[in-house]
């Protein structure tokens, strides 16, 4: 994918423990932020981003679907709309763990031919209910604009742990802290790593969850992308599941 390409839907975190005997099923979800953050890195211009995810569930615990965001895109973006095809198969373990392989397809239809940064991403994933989850996954070709306006093609590889602990009922529902902290070795592509995290709370009402996380990254992220691009930073979002 291109670096700063935008986030991955609620869908697909949802999706990471699939059950082996799951029947055909289709959900998704609609998702309004006013920072769209991918990794630590900001890919609108602060301004409101509308994020949607479709997916369907498989029987034998495979799954695949489709994710789409359009903002008027940062810097560090190199597209206004993003579209990811991703496919997968998930395993449900004993004691409430559960594991996924998952493939994603990262595609930027208004990039210029010469600088479309379509890519690949091949991710595996350990989860435990919906509490902890830990992933990591390699892009044999993420993207960067290099001279000219061409792309380079690098290999990236990424770590990240996602945590979520509910705190109880609250009048309006459900109420949980939520956190999360990557490592992202992009040397191939950018010369140097970096790490991004994240600290929140998240309310759901029924289908509907309304989250707010304070995103930051390292002095590495701010080398690389900019101050402007990988400042810290509070997200609101909403988000329907469907």
């Amino acid at each position: 994918m291109a670096v700063g390409s935008s986030a991955l839907g609620v869908g697909l975190l949802a999706l990471a423990a699939v059950p082996a005997a799951a029947q055909p099923l289709l959900g998704g979800s609609l998702l309004l932020t006013n920072e769209s953050v991918f990794r630590g890195v900001l890919q609108a211009r602060g301004r409101p981003t509308l994020q949607a995810d479709l997916h369907a569930g498989l029987p034998g615990g495979w799954f695949a679907g489709l994710w789409a965001s359009a903002a008027t895109r940062a810097p560090s973006n190199l597209s206004n709309h993003e579209l990811n095809l991703y496919a997968g198969l998930g395993l449900t373990l004993p004691r409430g763990w559960a594991a996924a392989l998952r493939y994603v397809h990262y595609r930027y239809a208004d990039a210029s031919v010469y600088g479309r940064p379509d890519a690949d991403e091949l991710s595996a994933s350990l989860r435990f209910e919906d509490r902890l989850s830990l992933s990591v996954g390699l892009a044999p070709n993420a993207g960067r604009r290099a001279d000219y306006g061409l792309v380079q093609h690098r290999a990236t590889r990424a770590y990240e742990l996602v945590a979520r602990q509910p705190l109880g009922w609250t009048p309006a529902g459900p109420l949980a802290l939520t956190a999360s902290l990557g490592h992202y070795d992009t040397r191939a592509l950018l010369g140097e790593s970096y790490r991004a995290w994240d600290l929140g709370l998240a309310a759901q009402f029924g289908r509907a969850e309304l989250s707010l996380a304070r995103i930051d990254s390292s002095a590495a992220a701010r080398r690389l992308f900019g101050v402007n691009a990988a400042h810290g930073r509070w997200a609101l979002s909403a988000a329907w599941k469907f």
